[in-house]
């Protein structure tokens, strides 16, 4: 093996384990683990064994491994982002929400002192 597959193997190694400590403290749902922790181990096989991409590549109809872990990646991180951008409108709207009923009860509260 190269350094290179060395140092990313550590690496990888650190992510797994970051990601069990997040799952152990609830920070992760065990299908968020799942997902992680398969994704961890997938690109670990591919480090050790680069001619996997290939193998895979060739059976899905893409000329070269590389390829595949680009077009793959790309399709990851655009799902990811999707996620994100997702959940920020929702919290948006629930910020929205609260700041309203906030701003509510409190001239229901002004207005109550008022007229007594």
């Amino acid at each position: 093996m190269s350094t290179i597959q060395y140092f990313f193997i550590i690496v990888l190694i650190l992510l797994g384990y970051r990601t069990v400590v997040k799952w152990r403290s609830r920070d992760l749902r065990f299908s968020e683990f799942i997902f992680w922790m398969a994704l961890w181990t997938a690109v670990a096989i591919v480090v050790v064994y680069p001619k996997t991409s290939t193998l895979v590549a060739n059976l899905l109809g893409v000329g070269r491994g590389a390829d595949l872990v680009i077009y793959s990646s790309l399709l990851l991180i655009f799902y990811l982002l999707f996620r994100i951008f997702m959940r920020l409108k929702k919290q948006d709207t629930q910020i929205t929400k609260l700041v309203i009923d906030s701003a509510l009860k409190e001239n229901n509260n002004h207005d109550s002192k008022g007229s007594n």
